[in-house]
């Protein structure tokens, strides 16, 4: 089954607060790294139970 990265976009934004909660993005080959504006906007419970790997959430704006 082919991966449809536009949804998955969607789904991670949507998780993070929405597109307005951030702040910027950056990756590498294997994680994406976002500074949000707020964190209490993420929804953790989800985001963490949904990724695979680097399950990792830190505040340090």
């Amino acid at each position: 089954m082919a991966i449809n990265y536009a949804d998955s976009a969607k789904q991670i934004v949507e998780l993070i607060g929405g597109d307005s909660n951030v702040i910027s993005v950056t990756h590498c080959a294997t994680r994406l790294r976002f500074v949000l504006k707020e964190m209490g906007r993420v929804d953790k419970e989800v985001f963490m139970y949904r990724t695979l790997s680097g399950k990792r959430i830190n505040n340090t704006v």
